[in-house]
């Protein structure tokens, strides 16, 4: 739940000449959205964290809008208000219910961990697809794929002898992957401007607004912040690593490599939340939680083998 867009909507992909800069902006894509579940971690130790979503939303947007100024002012005025108004719902939806969660959990959880409960976002695509869009029952494949990825769940979630996690906080992040996944199809079904970044700027913002109006209403306006040069630090780098950079190069990625090839954020990104929780904030990795990975992980391939 980095800001990502559907893969399913993917335009064609290009060839050729292309496919090589292709990888290096999904590479970009894998650290970037990997990254942002210890970042989101350093950042909660100083901010509230819907503060802290808002805040980083809102200067996402910030950076993104001028760039998509021509954008904007080509859209008929009679459209506008449907998109900006499509935009709020998604944006609320995924970046609030979502992301906002998301860092709500973080203050208890570990990134790694934090990383592998919200890898279950597919899931939750396949589920909510299935019951208001398709309507149907989907395939064998990926009906296993869902039991897999739900034992994993279980897997590291159990209270153990070397594991003890807040279940409340998976609970919330597993409550704001709905949320995203819910955003996610509304974003789809949805009037689009011509332009995806615009789309992104907008929903962003009104995500940031609503994010820092919640904050308000929990009372974490009142909060002392704690700022430091590590904190502010993740926040610039949620903003715009992860942010406006990542977004792009997932946009370009889509156009110069094969959907199948760019879904594969859905494993690598959880694996480099996980890593970055070990490597840069000296979180334990146990057994229990590489075999929850392993099983998660393997949930997601079925799921995206059966919608295939």
């Amino acid at each position: 739940m980095s800001g990502e867009p559907a893969v399913e909507s993917a335009a064609r992909p290009a060839r050729g000449r292309f496919s090589g800069t292709g990888w290096l902006a999904l590479i970009a894509v894998y650290v970037f959205w990997g990254s942002t579940y210890p970042a989101i971690r350093v950042g909660d130790q100083a901010f509230p964290p819907l503060l802290l979503t808002g805040v980083f939303y809102i200067t996402a947007a910030a950076l993104l809008f001028p760039f998509v100024r021509g954008a904007s002012r080509a859209t008929p005025p009679s459209n506008r208000w449907r998109q900006w108004r499509s935009a709020t719902i998604a944006g609320v939806l995924m970046l609030l219910g979502g992301n906002g969660l998301l860092s709500v959990g973080e203050v208890t959880l570990p990134a790694g961990v934090a990383a592998l409960v919200a890898a279950t976002l597919p899931l939750w695509l396949v589920v909510l697809d299935a019951l208001f869009v398709a309507r149907a029952v989907p395939p064998a494949m990926t009906i296993l794929g869902l039991a897999v990825g739900f034992a994993g769940i279980v897997v590291l979630a159990a209270p153990s002898s070397v594991q003890h996690l807040d279940l409340v906080a998976v609970a919330l992040i597993l409550i704001g992957a709905v949320f995203w996944a819910a955003g996610s199809l509304v974003s789809k079904r949805s009037p689009h401007p011509g332009s995806p970044f615009l789309e992104s700027a907008q929903q962003m913002l009104a995500g940031g607004v609503a994010c820092l109006l919640a904050g308000a209403l929990t009372g974490e306006a009142g909060a002392a912040l704690h700022p430091t040069w590590s904190t502010v630090a993740a926040i610039a780098w949620l903003a715009i690593p992860c942010g406006v950079v990542a977004f792009t190069a997932y946009v370009y990625a889509l156009k110069a490599l094969p959907t199948s090839i760019v879904a594969t954020y859905a494993f690598v990104t959880p694996i480099v939340g996980v890593g970055g929780g070990v490597v840069l904030l000296h979180e334990r990795l146990t057994a229990q939680t590489v075999m929850a990975m392993v099983v998660i992980l393997l949930g997601v391939a079925l799921i995206l083998r059966g919608r295939r």
